[in-house]
């Protein structure tokens, strides 16, 4: 094969692509590999349309029929009299209630009757609506104006009490409840008030998105008069607000705010033991004294619900299921905190628990409160030590996709975790006479967090927590909260200081007692079972342990780390710190240790993925050549994706110099194009299928919306990806360099081994009360376009240069796309074509044009083939004018797999973001392997005024049509592409001289944008096109293109389901993805033997005898393990040789024929004992630093 690119690395390309005859193919998708060249053809007798798809806008929610006790509004202003005493809702029943299934299949089933209240009165189409230039409904719950800084708008106040919206008329109400305070308090004006509130926005950097909100929500805003800000001074008017409780409490006057859940200055003490200075007991002990800064915990739960958004909040928990058509059936859906099934076991135990009559709320509705605890040391400097510790507080019953977003203030700042400066060793000096070991301030360090949350967690929380909470919620009924604790999210450090385990110790699981030395078992059988087997329970024995070990400490004088203390601990790893959960909440049935989830940012993205990339780049240094160099420039060509999602990698990105988690996300998701062809072809396959593994591993892990599909692939995922680190580390002994490659950082592994532990607790969702965490982490900012394109030459192809504006407001939700209107990008077509006549892309452009538009004036159906009109025909069409409309950017907005809203914009002049899918028509019928998709690259967005004159015409009025002028892909059809065969699908251009390779798409057939990676181990080649500025438009080569593409089905969780199948929004292109259910790994299979048909592809499978996919080493293993009598777990997980060891056990065993990891299992190999507080350079280099 031919290659004309350096970057492509002909000498490292060590194999070539499997040659077979060119398959019956139809359409788009007529690409083949063909001797030592790929050729592309299209050898169908008539042409082919793309399948018409039609976009479905996410349903809305379920309807409720009233109830009897439903009150009358025909009084309105007597319901919002607050003298008027509210009823009590009607009481929990036990009877069921099952909405209707909405368009999409999706119902939802209350355990105990119909709610009394729910949120989905205020839902709109703007609340699940991501994108940012989106037009949003300014009421919806998910638009926050500049003024919600501070509370309502000042506007609300003037609306009439008779006003049909019934938000603006409880607003009304709610300000008539305090007629002595104006709404701007405690400004002096609504014009002050609208100025400082946008001053106070969480935004600390000036923004375009920040100017808008500026113009709009202050200086146009009704009430806002420039002679109000006469005499404005901002110190003033902050010293104002500061001091606004002072003064109002003097006059008695209420407050708009709630100053019971303001910040508080408290100090803590710890007491400090001694090695060998005996107390009478633990409270003789000296104590050190640390402020601390914090609020009430009880009062921001009750200032949560009186905000404004506490309107959207899902009061009581309900099963979500979905069917997706008559003849399947129903499937859980997991994806909020209150569907998981951990809310519901604790709102079932709280209905459940006995009720005391002299309770004076006994007789309110009783409901939980999720509270859900996210902590992270955060750094505030680049090049300072300055550091904050601060804890967050948010209520699980508010939706995820409003939690993560910074405007909806949905995070409540809780406390701060002090540092334990120097100080402390002058204090232990003072006291002790020595200074104090870094065992010692690692157990003082424990100890501050520790009290820290004892503080928090005071008499008032655990009353609230074992008997409720009086709140008033948005429908102003009273109801009894019972405060639940849901989940506490921090990386791996914070969880063994929250936790109280010994840093990477033989059992460094927080929520799990299975041996260090087993993780490598990973995916397998014997690791599912220990895993739900050990569960780490909270019990009094736990508690005693922890006491008698402490005892020793105080009273005896015995070290910390002392081997007595060791003997009462060590069995659980455990520490003598007490755990302020434990003593706090115990008896209230908490056990602590089932808060601990997973942290995929810092666990897989900055922890498994990280080392795995780490260890990739040592084995291509130990390679040599120039391989890392190679690497980095594939990376640096690799084109952006979306606004943020795909963003420019740096020039080395092998240095991984300041890069956040984000970045290696990206790294993961364009990864397989980028090693391939770097390594040996033994271990290239292997790489690539440990790739493709980590990628589908992570897509199901941070998919926001589960199916009981969705999870069994999650939990066979981990065990192939178990099953691929294996095989990674076990590198053939004839390659020796590789071999010590991988041997040399033995330790890395280890610490490795840990983290895929604790991220394979994501596998067992419905197994461990799953509660889906997104990750909280938020993208922001845009893509960064390249304005420095070569402009030496003239362009040719009608499109807008970069630096001309065109106007293209924000779009509506409701639309499918989205193109301008403008007109003053206007190409003459008979001038255009006259003028690049010799340039192949246009060859036939008129006739085909024309052939495409008259086909939409007639309204023809899909009936598989394009109609070729006649010329006489062709002229009834009539382009007004000769002339067409060019436009910069096509947004194309979709249903997501979780029923939202996405968009896509579509650019032709940026490289990467031109490229899309529509539905084909490719079926069993007519196909021998139907894919449900074509692909393109859109050359030009046009719109024309269209008049269709003749005998067929329905109307001779112009009609604006929109249009796309597209370049065509086809798959390549070898070697097959898939999840079962672990490989991406590979895209190449359609011939030039093929008559299909060009054509016209309707904008309304577009599903969405698509990330295609150039293939660069095949290098670019000039035998698709000759040179053709028109195709290559905004790339500076426009004589040759890369010979193939993949497409990125990892590049974000949507797309992923798209290649995969099973997305719930997926409605439109349900049926024709139903393919990708018999392309399944065995495990996906196996996971689901209730199903005949599965099982009768299994037993297919398993007869197939000529794998193609299996490898040459793998068929070699397998004969090996059967001749040497392996039992049937280690085979099919491919675990080789690990026999399951105690945490004493000298046995020994053949290196080769385990993990490099257990190889000599000692602390040398698994890391420090200790607690993670000291520098340690394994887990620094995990993404962990110093505490």
């Amino acid at each position: 094969m031919a290659m004309t690119n350096n970057t492509a690395g002909p000498s490292l390309l060590h194999h070539q692509p499997e040659v077979v005859s060119p398959p019956v193919s139809i359409g788009p998708d007529a690409y083949q590999g063909h001797d030592d060249a790929i050729n592309v053809a299209a050898p169908w007798k008539s042409h082919m349309l793309p399948k018409d798809y039609r976009d479905e806008l996410p349903p809305a929610p379920p309807y409720f029929p009233p109830t009897d006790l439903d009150e009358p509004m025909d009084d309105l202003e007597s319901q919002l009299d607050p003298d008027i005493a509210m009823a009590s809702p009607r009481p929990n029943t036990d009877r069921p209630f099952r909405t209707e299934p909405d368009r999409f299949g999706v119902f939802r089933e209350y355990a105990h009757g119909q709610p009394s209240i729910t949120p989905d009165q205020f839902h709109s189409l703007s609340d699940i609506s991501d994108s940012p230039y989106l037009a949003l409904d300014p009421f919806s719950n998910s638009h926050h104006p500049c003024h919600t800084t501070f509370g309502s708008d000042p506007q609300k106040i003037t609306f009439n009490i008779d006003s049909d919206n019934w938000q603006q008329s409880h607003a009304r109400a709610d300000a008539a409840r305090t007629p002595n305070l104006p709404a701007f308090a405690p400004f002096r004006n609504a014009s002050v008030y609208r100025l400082m509130t946008w001053f106070h926005r969480p935004s600390n950097t000036k923004s375009i998105g920040e100017l808008n909100s500026l113009v709009h929500d202050v200086l146009l805003a009704p009430d806002f008069q420039t002679n109000d800000l006469v005499g404005f001074d901002a110190v003033k008017e902050n010293t104002l607000m500061d001091h606004y409780h002072e003064n109002i409490s003097a006059d008695h006057i209420p407050s708009p705010f709630s100053f019971d859940d303001t910040w508080i200055k408290s100090t803590i003490e710890i007491p400090v033991p001694c090695d060998g200075v005996r107390h009478s007991s633990e409270a003789e002990a000296p104590k050190f004294q640390v402020d601390i800064h914090h609020r009430r915990l009880t009062e921001v739960i009750k200032s949560a619900y009186l905000e404004p958004a506490a309107k959207a909040f899902h009061t009581f928990p309900f099963r979500a299921f979905w069917k997706p058509s008559a003849d399947e059936p129903a499937e859980r859906i997991y994806s909020e905190a209150y569907t998981g099934n951990k809310w519901i076991c604790e709102y079932e135990s709280i209905l459940k628990s006995p009720r005391s009559q002299d309770d004076p709320h006994s007789h309110l509705e009783h409901f939980l409160v999720g509270l859900m605890i996210w902590s992270d040391s955060t750094s505030l400097a680049q090049f300072g030590t300055a550091e904050l510790w601060p804890i967050y507080l948010y209520i699980g019953a508010q939706s995820k996709y409003s939690r993560v977003k910074p405007s909806s203030f949905a995070a409540h700042h809780i406390a701060y975790l002090p540092k334990l400066d120097d100080t402390v060793q002058e204090f232990y000096m003072q006291t002790f006479g020595k200074s104090a070991t870094s065992e010692m301030l690692t157990h003082l360090r424990r100890e501050l967090a520790q009290a820290v949350w004892l503080h928090l967690l005071d008499d008032d929380f655990v009353s609230a927590y074992t008997h409720g909470l009086v709140l008033k919620l948005a429908d102003g009924v009273d109801r009894l909260g019972i405060l639940r604790f849901l989940t506490y999210s921090a990386d791996y450090v914070e969880k063994v200081l929250m936790s109280g385990l010994k840093y990477l110790s033989h059992c460094p699981c927080p929520r799990c007692l299975v041996l260090k030395i087993n993780f490598p078992l990973l995916g397998s059988k014997r690791d599912m079972q220990d895993r739900v087997k050990s569960r780490r329970v909270d019990d009094d024995a736990r508690q005693q342990a922890v006491d008698r070990a402490r005892r020793l400490i105080f009273e005896k004088g015995v070290s910390i780390g002392n081997k007595r203390i060791s003997d009462i601990l060590g069995a659980q790893s455990l520490v003598p710190t007490r755990n302020a959960f434990s003593q706090r909440l115990l008896k209230a049935g908490l056990n602590f240790y089932e808060l601990f989830t997973v942290d995929l940012l810092h666990e897989f993205e900055n922890g498994v993925w990280m080392a795995t990339f780490k260890h990739l780049l040592r084995i291509l240094h130990a390679l040599g050549e120039d391989r890392i160099q190679i690497l980095n420039e594939r990376y640096r060509l690799i084109p952006t994706f979306g606004r943020g999602t795909i963003r420019r990698f740096g020039r080395n990105a092998s240095a991984l110099k300041k890069m956040a988690a984000r970045d290696y996300e990206d790294l993961l998701q364009c990864a397989i194009p980028v090693f391939e062809g770097l390594f040996p072809p033994t271990q290239d396959t292997i790489v690539r299928r440990l790739l493709f593994e980590l990628g589908t591993w992570h897509a199901f892990a941070k998919l926001r919306l589960h199916t009981e599909t969705t999870v069994d692939d999650l939990e066979s995922s981990t065990t192939r990806l178990g099953e691929s680190l294996r095989k990674k580390l076990r590198v053939p002994d004839a390659n020796q360099l590789l071999l010590w490659a991988l041997r040399s950082k033995k330790r890395k592994w280890a610490a490795l081994s840990l983290l895929i532990h604790v991220a394979n607790d994501c596998s067992g969702l419905k197994l461990s009360n799953f509660i889906h965490l997104e990750d909280m982490q938020k993208r922001f900012g845009y893509m960064e376009r390249n304005k420095q394109h070569n402009r030496s030459e003239v362009v040719t192809l009608p499109t807008v240069p970069f630096e001309e504006p065109e106007a293209l407001p924000y779009t509506p939700p409701e639309l499918h796309h989205h193109i301008s209107n403008d007109t003053r990008h206007k190409v003459n077509l008979t001038q255009w074509l006259r003028k690049n006549i010799q340039d192949p892309a246009i060859c036939d452009f008129l006739p085909r044009l024309k052939n495409h538009l008259l086909s939409r004036l007639l309204d023809y159906k899909y009936d598989g083939d394009e109609l070729d009109f006649t010329p006489t025909e062709r002229r009834h069409v009539v382009i007004e004018n000769n002339t067409v409309y060019c436009h910069k950017v096509l947004r194309v907005n979709y249903t997501t797999y979780d029923l939202r809203r996405g968009q896509d914009s579509l650019n032709p002049r940026v490289p990467g973001h031109a490229d899309f899918m529509v539905l084909s028509p490719e079926t069993e019928e007519n196909n021998d392997d139907p894919h449900p998709y074509w692909y393109g690259r859109i050359l030009g967005i046009f719109h024309a005024n269209i008049r269709h004159i003749g005998p067929q015409s329905r109307s001779q009025e112009p009609k604006q049509m929109e249009f796309l002028f597209v370049r065509w892909f086809g798959r390549d059809m070898t070697p097959h592409p898939g999840w079962k065969a672990k490989r991406l699908i590979r895209l190449g251009f359609v011939p030039g001289n093929d008559e299909m390779a060009f054509g016209f798409v309707d904008p309304a057939q577009v599903i969405r944008a698509i990330h295609l990676i150039p293939a660069f181990a095949w290098g670019h080649t000039t035998k698709y096109l000759p040179s053709s500025p028109i195709a290559r438009a905004g790339y500076q080569n426009t004589d040759e293109d890369w010979q193939l593409y993949y497409v990125g089905m990892f590049v974000d969780r949507d797309m992923m389901l798209r290649f995969r199948g099973g997305g719930v929004g997926h409605k439109p292109t349900r049926a024709a993805t139903d393919c990708f259910k018999k392309d399944r790994d065995r495990l996906d299979i196996r996971t689901r033997p209730d199903n005949d048909s599965k099982s009768e592809e299994l037993n297919e499978l398993d007869s197939d005898a000529d794998d193609s996919e299996m490898l040459s080493d793998d068929r070699d293993e397998v004969l090996n393990e059967e001749e040497s009598g392996i039992d049937e777990e280690e085979e099919e997980f491919g675990i080789r040789g690990l026999k399951e060891q105690a945490v004493n056990s000298d046995s020994e065993s053949d290196p080769d024929e385990m993990p490099l990891v257990l190889e000599e299992p000692d602390e040398e190999d698994f890391g420090p004992e200790g607690d993670g507080m000291g520098p340690d350079p394994d887990m620094d280099e995990l993404g962990y630093g110093e505490m």
